[in-house]
C-alpha cells in the first residue's frame, strides 16, 4: 500500500489538523476522511478539498485505517479512547507533548511532531521541508 491509496481519517480540525488534511490531498491520496468536535467546523473544512469525506468522529474508524489525532494535548486520550480503533489500524497524535504511552488501544502507534507553527488557514505547502519528530511503536 502507498501512502496515495491508504484511506487516512484526520480527527480535529484546527490549525494543524486542517492544514494536514489538506497537504494529504494535496499529496494526491484519494481516500481521506475528516472529523471535528463541531459538525460545521468539519464541513467547513471539507468544503475546501475536493474529494474527502465528512464524518462523525465515532464514524471516523470505519472510515481509515491510519487516524491522525490533531486535538489538544489534554484530549489526546480521550479522542483516542471514542474511535474504538482495532488492533489492526494505526493511530498518530499530533501531539508536542506527548509520548507513545498506552493510551491508544491500537497496537501500530505513533506520534509525529511537527516543528513548525500552523497559522490558521495555513496552506498545503507548509509541510514542505519543516523538520519533524517521529516515534512509532515497533508493530
Amino acid at each position: 500500500m502507498t501512502i496515495t491509496s491508504a484511506r487516512i481519517g484526520v480527527l480535529g480540525l484546527g490549525r494543524l489538523g486542517a492544514c494536514l488534511a489538506r497537504a494529504l490531498a494535496a499529496a494526491g491520496v484519494t481516500q481521506i476522511a475528516i472529523a471535528a468536535r463541531e459538525r460545521a467546523v468539519a464541513e467547513r473544512v471539507g468544503a475546501s478539498i475536493a474529494g474527502v469525506q465528512v464524518v462523525e468522529a465515532a464514524a471516523l474508524a470505519q472510515a481509515a485505517d491510519l487516524v491522525f489525532v490533531a486535538v489538544p494535548d489534554g484530549q489526546v486520550s480521550r479522542a483516542v479512547a471514542s474511535l474504538q480503533l482495532s488492533a489492526a489500524q494505526s493511530v498518530v497524535h499530533l501531539s508536542g507533548v506527548l509520548g507513545l504511552d498506552s493510551w491508544a488501544p491500537a497496537s501500530r502507534r505513533g506520534a509525529l511532531h511537527p516543528l513548525q507553527a500552523f497559522p490558521r488557514g495555513a496552506p498545503a505547502t507548509r509541510f514542505h521541508g519543516i523538520y519533524t519528530g517521529i516515534e512509532a511503536s515497533d508493530s
